[in-house]
Parts: C-alpha cells; structure tokens; sequence
C-alpha cells in the first residue's frame, strides 16, 4: 500500500469519526463576524487627524472605516500600492510611500499633521519571511524604526503599532516572529529615544484573510494533499474588525509607560485537522490528509512556561513574565501589559549592525546570523529585566537532552539571570 493510497484510507476513517462534522469550520467563519462587547463604551475620544499605515491591507480597510464613521475629520492612508475595488474607503486621503522611506514619511506627516499615527504596515507571512529575510526585516524592523523616528521630527502625539501574538515568545529564530519582537522593543523605547508616545497591539489569526482557509480550500478543490504541520495543532483567531477596534480601544499611555495591549478573550483555540477535515468534506475532495511537519517559520515546539495555566482572566497572548505587569486599568474586553523600557546597550549595537547589513544587501545567511545575534541580546535583557522569583518559574525543564536547540538556549540564560553561573550537572547548554 502506497504512503498516499493508506492517507487517502486513514483520512476516510477520520472523516467519519467525526462527531460534529461541519462544526470546526462554522465555529471559525464565525469568528469573522466577532466584534469588542460594547466597543463604543470602551473605544477612547478620537483625535482629528490620523494617518494610518497599511491602510490598504484587510485591517488596515476596516479600521479607516471605523476611523470614518466615528467622524474624525482627516483620515489618510500611507501604502505602496493604491486601494483595490472594496479596499477603497469614501473620504479617506490615499497617500503612496515606503514606510521604509524615512524622508516620504517626514514630508506626509508635515503635511497631514496627524494627532495619531497607527502603523500596520508590513510582511505578515512567516513562510514569505524565510524566503525574503532582507524584505521582512527592513520593513517589519526598520520601517517601524522610521515611523517612529518621523513622528518625533514631525511632533506626532502619539503612535500605535501592530504586532502578533508569537512576539510572546522570549525567543524566536523564525525570521517573523523575530522581526516583531525586534519592533516591540523599538516601541519600548519611543518614550526615552524619540520622546513620543508609543504603545503596540498583538494580533493573532485574522479569519478575514486567513492563510490557513485559502490554502485549505485550494488544496481540496485541485485534489492535493492536504499539508498540515502534525496532529493536534490548535490556533486562536480573531476577526478584522475586532483587530481595527482593538487599535481604537487601547489605552493613553502614562508618560514614559509604553504598553502592549490585546483582547482579553480570543475565544478557544481551533483545531486544525478538524478545520481540514471539514473543508474537505464541504469540497466533496478526494484530498487526503499528510502530516508534513513543519514549515520553515513556523514555531514547532513551546517553551514550557511561556504560558500561565492558571491566567484564565487575561489574554493568551501574554507570556508568563508579562502577566506580571498588567495594567491595574486592565479589566473588560482589552488587556494592557507595561513593556521595560530601559536601554540594552548591546541590543542597540546588534540592531545597528542588522540594519547595515539589510542596507548594503548582505545574504540571507549573514542577515539571520544577525538577526539571532540581536534576538538572542533582546532574550538576555528580557531575563535581566524579571526577578529572580519570576525567572524560578521558568527553571522547570526536565529532560534536557530531549529538548529543541533554541529551547536550550533559553534555559541556559534562565539560569544565567537567576546565579551567577549554571548549577553542577547542568553542562553543554
């Protein structure tokens, strides 16, 4: 029996063990139609003038539409390709630059004048990231950097970003992931570099342009293997407009309080074979299953005590040290975590010597021995920053040898922060 023809039979099995079919993908195209409880009560005063990066994107649509129905009187979008077809919202300003484009973004916001600048500008797929890792990194990394350093030239009041859930992570060699947490940290130092106000937003799945979904279906329709990263993979999601009104909701920060916010209740995390299961059945597919393994990208293992199994009041979104700085305004649908914001001398130097290497167009494998340099700095601080009591909850791994590579690396400067050198017996991490 061939590897497909015995896939084709398990998958058979699979699809009529299933005990609600249909359900996994109704409870996710519903996530679409999710908005904030009572977003106008939780939604802050809106400025007049706003200028919103990325505005053409699926996010980006939606939160110009809101941005307009609430009347602020100018409204503009920066992008590097005008609005397609719905994409188009009536009384915006469209506006064509390169968030990477420091000199672009100064000239637009003198003209505009924004109170606000919210940006949503940048690469978003881990799997495009590996592949364009100068790409990803200059416009996730350092057109942040540049929005942030034009709004302060420029005497912008204040500046949001966006972000996803993986920057949770305390360290991630994937290209994306790594690059949004770089960006995170841009944001914790706008107050003290740049002199603005800065907060960001993590996102996770967004169902409206959800990857996941297109791919799913393409397969089943042309009849190709449906490729999953193993069994038991489960997701959170949200939809584009509680992404949009998450932006609007999140709190002023306190002067030199910079703030990672997002939405308390994500609903529960969605289960992707179940997900494939009924996408094949709704395409009448002869598509079988292959557990593939993962994508370059794509994050294969969890750091144990990246997650608090007893933090059923707050976001998932927030890792384990995080919840330790929730906001005492934190309640209802949004969560607001106060990021560190002291320098990191060597942080700043890995960064510098990432953003000359994209500038003179170095490979891709001098750009990712960089790249781990400043993600690796960014994990040391990150440690630094906690109490030793913090950190002694992170000292929980067991079996050492059967842990990943950058798992090890994590552990061993846990115990770094928590004595000044490694217990006996805990060698070649």
């Amino acid at each position: 029996m061939t590897h497909m023809t015995e896939a084709h039979e398990l998958t058979q099995q699979l699809l009529l063990a299933r005990r609600r079919p249909g359900a996994a993908l109704t409870n996710f195209r519903d996530v679409a139609l999710r908005q904030i409880p009572d977003f106008a009560a939780q939604s802050l005063p809106l400025p007049d003038r706003v200028v919103v990066t990325g505005g053409t994107g699926c996010i980006g649509t939606v939160l110009l539409q809101l941005l307009t129905e609430h009347g602020v009187a100018a409204v503009a979008s920066i992008s590097r390709r005008p609005p397609q077809g719905i994409r188009r919202v009536d009384g915006v300003r469209y506006l064509l630059a390169d968030v990477r484009d420091l000199e672009s973004l100064r000239r637009i916001f003198l003209a505009e004048r924004p109170d606000l600048v919210i940006h949503l500008a940048g690469q978003r797929l881990p799997a495009l990231a590996e592949q364009n890792v100068a790409e990803t990194l200059s416009s996730n990394v350092f057109g942040t950097q540049a929005v942030l350093e034009a709004a302060a030239v420029t005497d912008v009041g204040r500046v949001i970003t966006a972000s996803t859930g993986k920057a949770l992570r305390f360290f991630a060699p994937e290209v994306y992931a790594a690059s949004k947490k770089l960006a995170e940290y841009l944001v914790s130092r706008a107050q003290e570099r740049w002199g603005i106000s800065c907060s960001t937003v993590r996102f996770t799945h967004v169902v409206d342009n959800s990857v996941i979904h297109q791919r799913l279906h393409a397969w089943a329709r042309a009849g190709e293997p449906i490729c999953l990263h193993a069994p038991g993979i489960a997701f959170y999601a949200q939809s584009a407009l509680e992404a949009a009104q998450l932006l609007l909701a999140v709190p002023p920060t306190n002067p030199g309080i910079p703030t990672v916010a997002a939405l308390t209740d994500i609903g529960w995390p969605h289960d992707l074979l179940d997900l494939a299961l009924d996408v094949i059945d709704e395409e009448q597919s002869n598509s079988a299953i292959d557990f593939s393994g993962f994508e370059r990208g794509y994050e294969n293992a969890i750091f144990p005590g990246t997650y608090d199994p007893l933090g059923t009041d707050h976001s998932p979104l927030f890792n384990v040290l995080e919840t330790n700085r929730l906001m005492s305004h934190s309640s209802g649908p949004v969560d607001s975590v106060a990021m560190v914001a002291s320098a990191c001398p060597e942080l700043d130097d890995a960064l510098a010597d990432l953003e000359a290497s994209v500038h003179r167009g170095d490979h891709a494998d001098d750009l990712r021995n960089r790249l781990l340099r400043a993600s690796e700095a960014l994990l040391v601080k990150t440690f630094a920053d906690a109490t030793e009591r913090e950190l002694a909850r992170l000292c929980t791994v067991q079996h050492l040898a059967d842990i990943v590579p950058e798992h090890r690396l994590v552990y061993r400067h846990v115990l770094e922060a928590v004595t000044p050198k490694a217990p006996a017996g805990i060698v070649g991490l």
